[in-house]
Protein backbone atom coordinates (compact mmCIF):
# COMPACT_ATOMS: atom_id res chain seq x y z
CA UNK A 1 0.00 0.00 0.00
CA UNK A 2 1.34 3.19 -0.81
CA UNK A 3 2.15 5.73 1.80
CA UNK A 4 1.38 9.14 2.01
CA UNK A 5 4.24 11.56 1.51
CA UNK A 6 3.71 14.75 3.80
CA UNK A 7 7.21 16.75 2.84
CA UNK A 8 6.75 18.92 -0.89
CA UNK A 9 8.38 17.56 -3.92
CA UNK A 10 10.50 20.83 -4.91
CA UNK A 11 11.30 24.02 -2.58
CA UNK A 12 7.97 26.44 -2.53
CA UNK A 13 9.70 28.57 -5.01
CA UNK A 14 10.91 26.40 -7.06
CA UNK A 15 7.35 24.51 -6.96
CA UNK A 16 6.03 28.46 -7.88
CA UNK A 17 8.53 28.48 -10.84
CA UNK A 18 7.00 25.53 -12.18
CA UNK A 19 3.45 26.17 -12.17
CA UNK A 20 4.51 29.30 -13.38
CA UNK A 21 5.78 27.63 -16.65
CA UNK A 22 2.83 24.73 -16.43
CA UNK A 23 0.41 27.70 -17.04
CA UNK A 24 2.46 29.18 -19.61
CA UNK A 25 1.87 26.23 -21.31
CA UNK A 26 -1.67 24.82 -20.60
CA UNK A 27 -3.28 27.86 -19.93
CA UNK A 28 -4.20 28.42 -15.78
CA UNK A 29 -7.71 27.19 -16.27
CA UNK A 30 -5.77 23.76 -16.84
CA UNK A 31 -3.31 23.85 -14.28
CA UNK A 32 -4.59 23.29 -10.80
CA UNK A 33 -2.80 23.12 -7.26
CA UNK A 34 -5.52 23.56 -5.01
CA UNK A 35 -5.84 21.12 -1.95
CA UNK A 36 -9.54 20.34 -2.86
CA UNK A 37 -7.87 19.45 -6.38
CA UNK A 38 -5.09 17.83 -5.32
CA UNK A 39 -7.32 15.42 -2.72
CA UNK A 40 -9.50 15.01 -5.38
CA UNK A 41 -6.41 13.27 -7.72
CA UNK A 42 -5.19 11.85 -4.61
CA UNK A 43 -6.41 8.55 -5.20
CA UNK A 44 -8.04 6.00 -8.37
CA UNK A 45 -10.22 3.41 -7.46
CA UNK A 46 -7.40 1.02 -5.67
CA UNK A 47 -6.56 1.52 -1.36
CA UNK A 48 -3.47 3.62 -2.40
CA UNK A 49 -3.51 7.42 -1.83
CA UNK A 50 -0.99 10.09 -1.86
CA UNK A 51 -1.33 14.11 -2.79
CA UNK A 52 0.26 15.23 -5.96
CA UNK A 53 1.69 18.60 -6.24
CA UNK A 54 -0.13 20.03 -9.08
CA UNK A 55 -2.51 18.87 -11.75
CA UNK A 56 -2.12 19.48 -15.81
CA UNK A 57 -4.96 19.16 -18.14
CA UNK A 58 -3.44 19.37 -21.87
CA UNK A 59 -5.18 19.28 -25.21
CA UNK A 60 -2.78 18.42 -27.78
CA UNK A 61 0.18 15.88 -28.06
CA UNK A 62 2.59 19.42 -27.86
CA UNK A 63 1.62 20.63 -24.44
CA UNK A 64 2.42 16.63 -23.08
CA UNK A 65 5.56 17.19 -24.37
CA UNK A 66 6.26 20.75 -23.05
CA UNK A 67 5.10 18.99 -19.71
CA UNK A 68 7.56 15.79 -19.89
CA UNK A 69 10.17 18.45 -20.42
CA UNK A 70 9.57 20.52 -17.89
CA UNK A 71 9.46 18.00 -15.09
CA UNK A 72 13.13 16.85 -16.57
CA UNK A 73 14.24 20.14 -15.80
CA UNK A 74 12.74 20.23 -12.58
CA UNK A 75 13.64 16.41 -11.75
CA UNK A 76 9.63 15.75 -10.76
CA UNK A 77 7.34 13.07 -10.75
CA UNK A 78 5.15 12.81 -13.43
CA UNK A 79 2.01 10.32 -13.94
CA UNK A 80 -0.48 10.04 -16.74
CA UNK A 81 -3.84 9.65 -15.50
CA UNK A 82 -7.34 8.63 -17.58
CA UNK A 83 -10.56 8.33 -15.26
CA UNK A 84 -9.12 6.88 -12.24
CA UNK A 85 -10.62 3.51 -12.74
CA UNK A 86 -7.90 1.22 -12.19
CA UNK A 87 -7.90 -1.16 -9.49
CA UNK A 88 -3.81 -1.19 -8.80
CA UNK A 89 -3.08 1.83 -8.20
CA UNK A 90 -0.33 2.63 -11.01
CA UNK A 91 -1.97 6.59 -11.29
CA UNK A 92 -1.35 7.53 -7.47
CA UNK A 93 1.71 9.70 -7.17
CA UNK A 94 3.26 7.75 -4.52
CA UNK A 95 6.12 9.92 -4.31
CA UNK A 96 4.04 13.50 -5.46
CA UNK A 97 4.78 14.89 -8.83
CA UNK A 98 2.64 15.92 -11.73
CA UNK A 99 -0.38 14.29 -12.67
CA UNK A 100 -0.93 14.76 -16.34
CA UNK A 101 -4.80 14.02 -16.59
CA UNK A 102 -5.67 13.65 -20.35
CA UNK A 103 -9.75 13.69 -20.08
CA UNK A 104 -9.35 16.87 -22.36
CA UNK A 105 -7.70 14.95 -24.90
CA UNK A 106 -11.33 12.81 -25.76
CA UNK A 107 -11.28 13.02 -29.29
CA UNK A 108 -12.14 10.22 -32.04
CA UNK A 109 -9.99 12.00 -34.61
CA UNK A 110 -10.23 9.09 -37.80
CA UNK A 111 -12.54 6.74 -38.65
CA UNK A 112 -11.51 3.95 -41.21
CA UNK A 113 -14.22 1.20 -41.61
CA UNK A 114 -13.00 -0.19 -44.56
CA UNK A 115 -9.21 -0.49 -43.43
CA UNK A 116 -10.55 -1.77 -40.06
CA UNK A 117 -9.25 0.91 -37.72
CA UNK A 118 -9.85 4.24 -36.01
CA UNK A 119 -7.36 6.89 -34.53
CA UNK A 120 -8.46 8.23 -31.01
CA UNK A 121 -6.84 10.23 -28.48
CA UNK A 122 -6.51 8.87 -24.92
CA UNK A 123 -9.03 10.58 -23.37
CA UNK A 124 -12.26 8.91 -25.37
CA UNK A 125 -14.60 6.93 -23.03
CA UNK A 126 -14.73 2.63 -24.19
CA UNK A 127 -18.38 2.51 -24.44
CA UNK A 128 -18.34 6.23 -26.10
CA UNK A 129 -16.63 4.74 -28.84
CA UNK A 130 -18.60 1.40 -29.28
CA UNK A 131 -21.50 3.47 -29.73
CA UNK A 132 -20.06 5.44 -32.73
CA UNK A 133 -18.85 2.09 -34.14
CA UNK A 134 -21.72 0.37 -33.71
CA UNK A 135 -23.48 3.24 -36.54
CA UNK A 136 -21.51 1.15 -39.05
CA UNK A 137 -21.53 -2.09 -37.39
CA UNK A 138 -18.39 -2.58 -35.90
CA UNK A 139 -17.15 -2.84 -32.40
CA UNK A 140 -13.52 -2.68 -30.33
CA UNK A 141 -14.10 -5.83 -28.57
CA UNK A 142 -11.56 -4.81 -25.07
CA UNK A 143 -14.35 -4.81 -22.15
CA UNK A 144 -13.37 -4.15 -18.75
CA UNK A 145 -15.78 -3.84 -16.43
CA UNK A 146 -15.78 0.13 -15.64
CA UNK A 147 -16.10 0.45 -19.92
CA UNK A 148 -18.92 2.76 -19.18
CA UNK A 149 -15.92 5.64 -17.57
CA UNK A 150 -12.33 4.34 -18.21
CA UNK A 151 -10.49 5.68 -21.06
CA UNK A 152 -8.39 4.40 -24.18
CA UNK A 153 -5.64 5.77 -22.85
CA UNK A 154 -5.75 4.05 -19.52
CA UNK A 155 -6.65 0.89 -21.31
CA UNK A 156 -3.66 0.92 -23.74
CA UNK A 157 -1.68 1.64 -20.62
CA UNK A 158 -2.93 -1.31 -18.69
CA UNK A 159 -3.72 -3.76 -21.01
CA UNK A 160 -7.29 -3.69 -20.26
CA UNK A 161 -8.99 -6.78 -20.79
CA UNK A 162 -12.32 -8.03 -19.52
CA UNK A 163 -15.16 -10.39 -20.39
CA UNK A 164 -14.43 -10.94 -23.74
CA UNK A 165 -10.63 -11.55 -23.60
CA UNK A 166 -11.19 -15.58 -23.87
CA UNK A 167 -11.90 -15.12 -27.70
CA UNK A 168 -10.76 -11.38 -28.79
CA UNK A 169 -7.76 -10.95 -26.58
CA UNK A 170 -6.59 -7.83 -24.40
CA UNK A 171 -6.29 -4.41 -25.50
CA UNK A 172 -2.60 -5.29 -26.61
CA UNK A 173 -4.15 -7.47 -29.71
CA UNK A 174 -6.11 -4.40 -30.78
CA UNK A 175 -3.33 -1.77 -30.84
CA UNK A 176 -2.29 -1.20 -34.62
CA UNK A 177 -0.11 2.08 -33.46
CA UNK A 178 0.97 4.77 -30.89
CA UNK A 179 2.03 8.21 -30.86
CA UNK A 180 3.48 8.51 -27.98
CA UNK A 181 6.11 10.85 -25.96
CA UNK A 182 9.13 9.61 -24.21
CA UNK A 183 10.75 10.25 -21.14
CA UNK A 184 13.00 13.25 -22.77
CA UNK A 185 9.64 14.91 -24.08
CA UNK A 186 10.27 13.53 -27.75
CA UNK A 187 7.64 12.64 -29.72
CA UNK A 188 7.75 9.49 -31.57
CA UNK A 189 4.86 7.17 -34.38
CA UNK A 190 4.95 3.81 -33.41
CA UNK A 191 3.17 0.78 -35.11
CA UNK A 192 1.74 0.83 -38.35
CA UNK A 193 -2.49 1.45 -39.81
CA UNK A 194 -2.32 -1.84 -41.90
CA UNK A 195 -3.96 -5.24 -40.14
CA UNK A 196 -0.64 -7.02 -41.15
CA UNK A 197 2.62 -5.57 -39.53
CA UNK A 198 5.59 -8.09 -39.80
CA UNK A 199 8.55 -5.82 -39.63
CA UNK A 200 10.18 -4.26 -37.23
CA UNK A 201 10.76 -4.44 -33.03
CA UNK A 202 6.83 -3.60 -32.65
CA UNK A 203 7.50 -1.04 -29.92
CA UNK A 204 3.49 -0.26 -30.16
CA UNK A 205 3.47 -4.05 -27.92
CA UNK A 206 6.02 -3.11 -26.07
CA UNK A 207 4.12 0.07 -24.81
CA UNK A 208 0.90 -1.36 -24.46
CA UNK A 209 0.65 -2.57 -20.77
CA UNK A 210 3.90 -0.36 -19.57
CA UNK A 211 1.84 1.77 -17.32
CA UNK A 212 3.40 4.88 -17.97
CA UNK A 213 6.84 4.07 -17.21
CA UNK A 214 8.00 4.18 -21.44
CA UNK A 215 6.10 7.46 -22.14
CA UNK A 216 2.99 9.10 -22.03
CA UNK A 217 0.18 8.00 -25.09
CA UNK A 218 -1.05 11.11 -27.28
CA UNK A 219 -2.80 9.19 -29.86
CA UNK A 220 -4.35 5.35 -30.61
CA UNK A 221 -4.73 3.42 -33.31
CA UNK A 222 -6.93 0.85 -32.89
CA UNK A 223 -8.12 -1.97 -34.99
CA UNK A 224 -11.81 -2.31 -35.30
CA UNK A 225 -13.66 -6.03 -36.04
CA UNK A 226 -17.80 -6.79 -37.25
CA UNK A 227 -20.11 -6.96 -34.55
CA UNK A 228 -21.21 -10.58 -34.75
CA UNK A 229 -25.09 -11.36 -36.02
CA UNK A 230 -25.83 -12.92 -32.96
CA UNK A 231 -25.47 -13.62 -29.22
CA UNK A 232 -26.70 -16.11 -26.41
CA UNK A 233 -25.81 -16.09 -23.01
CA UNK A 234 -26.00 -18.97 -20.50
CA UNK A 235 -25.87 -19.46 -16.94
CA UNK A 236 -24.74 -22.41 -15.76
CA UNK A 237 -25.08 -23.31 -11.35
CA UNK A 238 -23.45 -25.67 -9.51
CA UNK A 239 -23.37 -26.79 -6.23
CA UNK A 240 -19.55 -26.70 -5.89
CA UNK A 241 -16.27 -24.28 -6.89
CA UNK A 242 -14.57 -27.48 -8.37
CA UNK A 243 -17.35 -28.68 -10.55
CA UNK A 244 -17.80 -24.97 -12.09
CA UNK A 245 -14.17 -24.83 -12.65
CA UNK A 246 -13.80 -27.95 -14.48
CA UNK A 247 -16.21 -26.91 -16.80
CA UNK A 248 -14.44 -24.29 -17.96
CA UNK A 249 -11.82 -26.43 -19.12
CA UNK A 250 -14.40 -28.71 -20.48
CA UNK A 251 -15.98 -26.33 -22.94
CA UNK A 252 -12.31 -25.05 -23.97
CA UNK A 253 -11.24 -28.43 -24.84
CA UNK A 254 -14.58 -29.41 -26.64
CA UNK A 255 -13.69 -27.21 -28.35
CA UNK A 256 -15.97 -24.28 -27.93
CA UNK A 257 -14.55 -20.65 -27.85
CA UNK A 258 -17.02 -18.70 -26.16
CA UNK A 259 -17.12 -15.00 -26.46
CA UNK A 260 -16.69 -14.63 -22.86
CA UNK A 261 -16.72 -16.94 -19.46
CA UNK A 262 -16.74 -15.82 -16.01
CA UNK A 263 -17.19 -17.81 -12.63
CA UNK A 264 -18.81 -16.19 -9.47
CA UNK A 265 -19.03 -17.51 -6.22
CA UNK A 266 -21.11 -17.79 -3.59
CA UNK A 267 -20.15 -14.37 -1.67
CA UNK A 268 -20.41 -12.76 -5.57
CA UNK A 269 -23.57 -13.89 -6.18
CA UNK A 270 -25.37 -12.87 -2.89
CA UNK A 271 -23.07 -9.04 -3.27
CA UNK A 272 -24.88 -8.90 -6.95
CA UNK A 273 -28.26 -9.89 -5.50
CA UNK A 274 -28.31 -7.04 -2.98
CA UNK A 275 -26.70 -4.51 -4.89
CA UNK A 276 -28.16 -4.95 -7.90
CA UNK A 277 -31.98 -7.30 -7.03
CA UNK A 278 -30.52 -9.42 -10.22
CA UNK A 279 -32.11 -12.65 -8.81
CA UNK A 280 -28.98 -15.07 -9.42
CA UNK A 281 -29.57 -18.49 -8.24
CA UNK A 282 -28.19 -18.82 -4.44
CA UNK A 283 -25.99 -21.47 -4.86
CA UNK A 284 -22.25 -22.09 -4.79
CA UNK A 285 -21.44 -21.16 -7.65
CA UNK A 286 -22.46 -20.07 -11.43
CA UNK A 287 -20.93 -20.02 -14.51
CA UNK A 288 -21.51 -17.06 -17.01
CA UNK A 289 -21.00 -18.00 -20.74
CA UNK A 290 -21.80 -15.84 -23.99
CA UNK A 291 -21.11 -16.90 -27.43
CA UNK A 292 -21.12 -14.72 -30.55
CA UNK A 293 -21.17 -15.48 -34.33
CA UNK A 294 -23.25 -16.39 -37.05
CA UNK A 295 -26.95 -17.67 -36.26
CA UNK A 296 -26.61 -21.22 -36.86
CA UNK A 297 -23.04 -21.13 -34.78
CA UNK A 298 -24.58 -20.04 -32.15
CA UNK A 299 -27.42 -22.16 -31.95
CA UNK A 300 -24.71 -25.25 -32.21
CA UNK A 301 -22.69 -23.89 -29.39
CA UNK A 302 -25.88 -23.11 -26.94
CA UNK A 303 -26.54 -26.85 -27.56
CA UNK A 304 -22.91 -27.95 -26.92
CA UNK A 305 -22.35 -26.03 -24.14
CA UNK A 306 -25.39 -27.12 -22.19
CA UNK A 307 -24.24 -30.60 -23.06
CA UNK A 308 -20.62 -30.14 -21.48
CA UNK A 309 -22.23 -28.08 -18.47
CA UNK A 310 -24.68 -31.26 -17.66
CA UNK A 311 -21.81 -33.35 -17.79
CA UNK A 312 -19.87 -31.27 -15.76
CA UNK A 313 -22.16 -31.24 -12.66
CA UNK A 314 -24.52 -28.69 -13.55
CA UNK A 315 -27.52 -28.36 -11.53
CA UNK A 316 -29.37 -25.83 -13.58
CA UNK A 317 -28.34 -24.18 -17.51
CA UNK A 318 -30.25 -21.52 -18.59
CA UNK A 319 -29.77 -19.62 -21.64
CA UNK A 320 -31.41 -16.93 -23.66
CA UNK A 321 -31.00 -14.75 -26.80
CA UNK A 322 -32.52 -11.51 -25.83
CA UNK A 323 -30.52 -8.54 -26.04
CA UNK A 324 -31.62 -6.84 -23.52
CA UNK A 325 -31.34 -10.00 -20.93
CA UNK A 326 -28.00 -10.13 -21.63
CA UNK A 327 -26.96 -6.87 -21.04
CA UNK A 328 -28.67 -7.03 -17.49
CA UNK A 329 -26.76 -10.70 -16.98
CA UNK A 330 -23.44 -8.78 -17.55
CA UNK A 331 -23.77 -5.48 -16.40
CA UNK A 332 -24.14 -7.84 -13.11
CA UNK A 333 -20.81 -9.07 -13.44
CA UNK A 334 -19.49 -5.76 -14.50
CA UNK A 335 -20.71 -4.57 -10.86
CA UNK A 336 -19.15 -6.88 -9.11
CA UNK A 337 -15.86 -5.29 -8.56
CA UNK A 338 -13.60 -5.37 -5.01
CA UNK A 339 -14.84 -2.32 -2.61
CA UNK A 340 -12.04 -1.16 -0.03
CA UNK A 341 -13.77 0.98 1.48
CA UNK A 342 -15.02 -1.28 4.47
CA UNK A 343 -11.26 -2.97 5.15
CA UNK A 344 -8.37 -0.81 3.59
CA UNK A 345 -9.64 1.96 6.16
CA UNK A 346 -7.88 -0.47 8.49
CA UNK A 347 -4.65 0.17 6.91
CA UNK A 348 -4.37 3.41 5.50
CA UNK A 349 -4.67 7.23 6.24
CA UNK A 350 -6.22 9.75 3.95
CA UNK A 351 -4.00 11.56 1.98
CA UNK A 352 -2.72 15.01 4.19
CA UNK A 353 -1.34 18.21 2.87
CA UNK A 354 2.52 18.65 2.34
CA UNK A 355 3.69 20.87 5.11
CA UNK A 356 4.70 24.26 3.41
CA UNK A 357 5.31 26.41 6.16
CA UNK A 358 4.60 30.24 5.73
CA UNK A 359 2.88 29.50 2.47
CA UNK A 360 0.50 31.89 0.92
CA UNK A 361 -1.56 31.61 -2.07
CA UNK A 362 1.08 32.73 -4.60
CA UNK A 363 0.82 33.90 -8.06
CA UNK A 364 4.24 34.57 -9.57
CA UNK A 365 6.04 34.84 -13.07
CA UNK A 366 5.04 37.25 -15.82
CA UNK A 367 3.19 34.72 -18.79
CA UNK A 368 0.79 35.81 -21.65
CA UNK A 369 -1.87 33.49 -19.64
CA UNK A 370 -3.42 34.01 -16.21
CA UNK A 371 -1.11 32.05 -13.63
CA UNK A 372 -2.69 29.08 -11.84
CA UNK A 373 -2.15 29.27 -8.05
CA UNK A 374 -2.13 26.98 -5.25
CA UNK A 375 -3.40 27.08 -1.73
CA UNK A 376 -1.94 26.28 1.29
CA UNK A 377 -2.68 23.30 3.67
CA UNK A 378 -5.77 24.36 6.50
CA UNK A 379 -6.55 22.17 8.84
CA UNK A 380 -35.67 -9.78 -11.57
CA UNK A 381 -38.01 -12.06 -13.45
CA UNK A 382 -36.54 -13.38 -16.94
CA UNK A 383 -39.58 -13.83 -18.89
CA UNK A 384 -36.79 -14.97 -22.03
CA UNK A 385 -34.75 -17.26 -19.96
CA UNK A 386 -35.15 -20.79 -21.52
CA UNK A 387 -34.98 -23.13 -18.32
CA UNK A 388 -33.01 -26.70 -18.86
CA UNK A 389 -32.72 -28.15 -15.02
CA UNK A 390 -30.55 -31.47 -14.45
CA UNK A 391 -32.42 -33.10 -11.67
CA UNK A 392 -30.44 -34.37 -8.79
CA UNK A 393 -32.12 -33.69 -5.66
CA UNK A 394 -30.81 -31.53 -3.32
CA UNK A 395 -28.13 -28.44 -3.71
CA UNK A 396 -25.87 -28.09 -0.76
CA UNK A 397 -25.85 -23.80 0.13
CA UNK A 398 -24.09 -21.85 2.45
CA UNK A 399 -26.20 -21.27 5.23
Amino acid sequence: MGTVKTEATLAPEKMDALIAKLTEVCGANDVNATQAELYAYASDSSIHRAMPDVIVRPETTQEVSEIVKLANEYLIPIIGRGAGTALCGHTVPIDGGIIVDFQKMNEILEKHIEDLYVVVEPGVICDDLNKELAKDGFFFPPDPGSSHSCTIGGMVIANASGQRAVKYGATRDFTMGLETVLPNGEIVQMGTRTVKDASGLQLARLMVGSEGVLGLVTKIILKVVPKPQKTASAVATFDTLEKAAKCVGDIIKAPVVAARMEFMDNVCIQAVNTAQNMGLPDVESILLIGVDGHPASVDDEIRKIEEICKASGALDVRFTTDPKEEAKLWSGRKAMTCSPTTWASRCRRSPRPRRRSGRSPTSTGSTSRPTATRETATSTPRSSWTRRTRSTGTTSRRP
